[in-house]
């Protein structure tokens, strides 16, 4: 097991947004939302990148504010209270998109949220039973995926993803020998463009990154 609180910060290229949709996520939040406001969150911040994913397919580009509390990437309002256990789930980001942690639920603008001292957590105990300690053989082998198409070189996404201000804990990349599941417990990364800011990672099992 290994754990680390280092702040990372992964800077690697510029990008240019066109309009941009702004999605809310609030662990609090009730069931049916749209993500419009605060008032109206997702739950589920599986839902939001869903989201986000139909918006950057469509040339656009989205941010997701997501308020304080923890995230497991095996659940959605599909999948609620418990997910489906699944250790292939993970947090997949998109390039054009960005998801920003530290907010309470109430920030107009990003310049008010607080990462600091606002604790918003990616967890990997997808069984829910690991008491805040190291991770097992239950969890999710990659916390966040950020992932362009590895099919061709040509088709690679130059847009910026972007993960700002979390705590991603818990994910175990299983030290099996295959290179997919040996690192990136916490951000496993492919052919992509991505900034990571004020992030901790803590309580992975196997190598955290892999950028």
């Amino acid at each position: 097991m290994h754990r680390s609180t280092a702040i990372m910060s992964a800077l690697l290229a510029g990008f240019t947004a066109s309009a941009q949709t702004v999605i809310h996520v609030d662990a609090d939040a009730a069931l049916g939302g749209d993500g419009t406001s605060w008032a109206t969150a997702y739950r589920y911040l599986q839902d939001g990148l869903a989201e986000a994913r139909t918006i950057v397919a469509n040339g656009a580009s989205a941010d997701i504010w997501v308020a304080e509390g923890t995230y497991f990437p095996d659940e959605s309002e599909a999948a609620p209270a418990g997910g489906t256990d699944d250790p292939f789930a993970t947090f997949e980001l998109d390039g054009g998109s960005s998801i920003l942690g530290g907010f309470r639920g109430n920030e107009t603008t990003p310049d008010a949220r607080n990462p600091s001292s606002v604790r918003v957590v990616l967890d990997g105990d997808i069984e829910q039973d690991d008491m805040g300690g190291p991770a097992d053989d239950g969890n999710a082998l990659h916390v966040v995926s950020i992932v362009s198409d590895i099919n061709s070189f040509a088709s690679v996404d130059t847009a910026l993803a972007i993960i700002d201000g979390f705590v991603i804990a818990r994910g175990n990349s299983r030290q099996t020998g295959a290179r997919i599941f040996s690192e990136g417990s916490a951000i496993w990364t492919e052919f992509a463009n991505i900034t990571i800011l004020n992030c901790s990672v803590e309580d992975n099992s196997g190598g955290e990154l892999r950028l």
